[in-house]
C-alpha cells in the first residue's frame, strides 16, 4: 500500500473502500485471464461510495500536491441491462465486464 492510498483510506474512512484490484477476488482460477483482461483500466481506480466522495478526494489530492488518481463511484453505475442484477452476485462483475 503506498502514501496516497493510505492517506485517501484514512481520510476518507468508510467512504474510500480501497483499490478495485484489491476489492476484486475471483473464485475459480479459471477465470483469473478474462477477469484480469476485462478489468485492465480499472484495477488502479479506488473504489468510492458516490460521485461526491470522488470529486472530494480529488480535491484533497490537489491540494496535498499527490499525483491523479482514477476513481470508480459505487453510485455512479447503472446497469446497461437490468436483468443482470437477477445473476445474483455475479451481476456486478458481469455488469463491469460488459
Amino acid at each position: 500500500m503506498n502514501a496516497v492510498e493510505e492517506d485517501l483510506l484514512q481520510r476518507f474512512k468508510g467512504r474510500v473502500f480501497g483499490r478495485f484490484r484489491k476489492l476484486l477476488t475471483v473464485s475459480d482460477p479459471k477465470y483469473m485471464m478474462a477477469v484480469s483482461r476485462g478489468c485492465f483500466t480499472l484495477k488502479d481506480a479506488f473504489v468510492v461510495d458516490t460521485f461526491e466522495t470522488a470529486s472530494e478526494c480529488i480535491a484533497y489530492l490537489r491540494e496535498n500536491k499527490h499525483p491523479a488518481q482514477p476513481f470508480l463511484a459505487a453510485d455512479s453505475l447503472t446497469p446497461k441491462r437490468r436483468w443482470i442484477f437477477r445473476l445474483g452476485c455475479m451481476g456486478p462483475l458481469f455488469f463491469v465486464m460488459s
